[in-house]
C-alpha cells in the first residue's frame, strides 16, 4: 500500500515538474523572458557599479547623503546612522550581489531547459535553491532602493499628476517575489519527487525474494 502511494506522488511530481519544464506554454514562456530581462537589469547594473571610474564605494555616501531629503524620516535615519558610516562594505555587498542575481536568473533557466535531464537531483534542487535566494535577496534590495528614492508607495496615491503610481523598484520587487515562489514550488516538487523515490527503493529492497 505504500509503495503503491509512493508510486501515485512519485507519477504526480514528475508530471508537475514535466509540465513547467517542457510544456512551451505562454505563461512559462514570459515567466522565464520576465527572469532573463531581469537577470540582465541586476547583471548590468552591478557590473556598471564595478567598472565606474571613481568607484562605487567612494561614490555611494555622496548618492545616499543627496536621497536622503525624498527617505521617510525611520529610513533617513538608518541610512545616516548605520549604512553611510559602513559604506564601503554596503557597495561591495550591493555591486557583487547584483551580480550573482543577474547571473542566477540568466543561466538558470538556459540551465533546467538544456540539460536538465542530464543533471543530478543535488544540482537540480542547488538550481532551484539558489534562484529562490537570489530573488528573495533581490527583492529585499529593490524595498530597499524604494525607498531610499523616497518613491510613492504603491499602496498610495500619487500626490502629483505627473507622477508614476507605481515606481520601477516596487515593480521589480513584485516580481522578485513571483520568481520566488515558483522556485520553491518547483523546489517542493523535487522534493517530494526525491522522497517518493529513495521510499520505493527502499521498499523494493525489503522485499522478501519470490
Amino acid at each position: 500500500m505504500t509503495v503503491s502511494k509512493d508510486k501515485a506522488t512519485l507519477n504526480q511530481t514528475k508530471s508537475k515538474l514535466q509540465a513547467l519544464r517542457e510544456q512551451p506554454t505562454l505563461a512559462m514562456t514570459a515567466f522565464l523572458v520576465l527572469q532573463m530581462i531581469l537577470g540582465f537589469e541586476w547583471l548590468w547594473s552591478g557590473l556598471g557599479k564595478v567598472i565606474m571610474p571613481e568607484g562605487f564605494p567612494a561614490s555611494l555616501p555622496g548618492q545616499l547623503e543627496a536621497m536622503m531629503d525624498g527617505a521617510p524620516a525611520w529610513y533617513a535615519n538608518f541610512l545616516s546612522g548605520f549604512v553611510i558610516p559602513n559604506s564601503t562594505l554596503f557597495a561591495y555587498v550591493i555591486e557583487y550581489a547584483e551580480i550573482l542575481i543577474g547571473i542566477a536568473f540568466l543561466f538558470g533557466p538556459l540551465i533546467w531547459f538544456f540539460v536538465w535531464n542530464r543533471m543530478p537531483g543535488f544540482i537540480k534542487s542547488a538550481l532551484f535553491s539558489l534562484t529562490a535566494a537570489a530573488a528573495i535577496g533581490g527583492f529585499f534590495m529593490a524595498v530597499n532602493f524604494h525607498f531610499a528614492a523616497g518613491a510613492a508607495h504603491p499602496w498610495l496615491l500619487p500626490t502629483d499628476g505627473l507622477e508614476e503610481s507605481v515606481d520601477f523598484d516596487s515593480m521589480v520587487a513584485a516580481m522578485q517575489i513571483v520568481i520566488a515562489w515558483v522556485y520553491i514550488v518547483a523546489f517542493g516538487y523535487l522534493r517530494q519527487e526525491t522522497l517518493a523515490s529513495g521510499r520505493i527503493a527502499s521498499s523494493v529492497k525489503q522485499a522478501p525474494a519470490a
